[in-house]
């Protein structure tokens, strides 16, 4: 039986036997074991993605006994990247992602985030980082939303052909209107 299903059962005892004491400090004895295995397993299984993931990341065998405070800060990103994804996200959110890290730590991070199966909304001012990760661009302008496909460099193309159809539009709008205008003074 699954140790969670036995915890369960255990729960249930333990609310029904309020009566008897004897019985509920066994149950009591039998839950508490039983959290500390949960607890040991998760813990393991922490410490297996943990070993899988440090080389991923680009940590040695023997960065694991350092001090957080040793590494850079561009390392320290590496961690704080690694304790978001050993809780299996369903999305990242980047904020700027790229800020204050040397050539280096972003090429690694642009090429460590491409092999990475999950969404991400990416915040960023550094257009060459745009380029290399992004597929869609969803820009904000005045409270209204527009999503352009492709990098950011095909987001500049687009929009630039969007604004120009814009433009092309709003003067044929113009000349409608106008030639509307004259059509209702020539009919007076």
């Amino acid at each position: 039986m699954e140790i969670a299903e036995r915890l369960e059962k255990v729960q249930k005892a333990i609310e029904g036997s309020v009566e008897d004491l004897e019985l509920m400090g066994r149950l009591l004895d039998e839950f508490d074991l039983l959290q500390r295995r949960a607890q040991a397993v998760d813990l393991d299984e922490v410490d297996a993605k943990i070993s899988k993931l440090m080389p991923e990341l680009g940590f040695s065998p023997e960065d694991s006994d350092r001090l957080v405070a040793s590494f850079s800060g561009g390392w320290q990103m590496r961690m704080s990247l690694g304790k978001i994804l050993l809780q299996d996200p369903d999305l990242l959110l980047l904020d700027e992602p790229t800020n204050h890290l040397d050539l280096d730590t972003i090429e690694w991070h642009e090429g460590y985030l491409q092999k990475q199966d999950v969404p991400m909304v990416i915040i960023s001012h550094d257009r060459a980082f745009l380029d290399q990760l992004c597929t869609k661009i969803v820009e904000t302008d005045m409270g209204v939303s527009r999503t352009f496909e492709g990098n950011y460099s095909q987001y500049i193309i687009s929009k630039a052909e969007w604004e120009q159809t814009l433009a092309v539009l709003l003067l044929l709008r113009r000349n409608w209107r106008d030639f509307k205008e004259e059509d209702q003074i020539e009919a007076i």
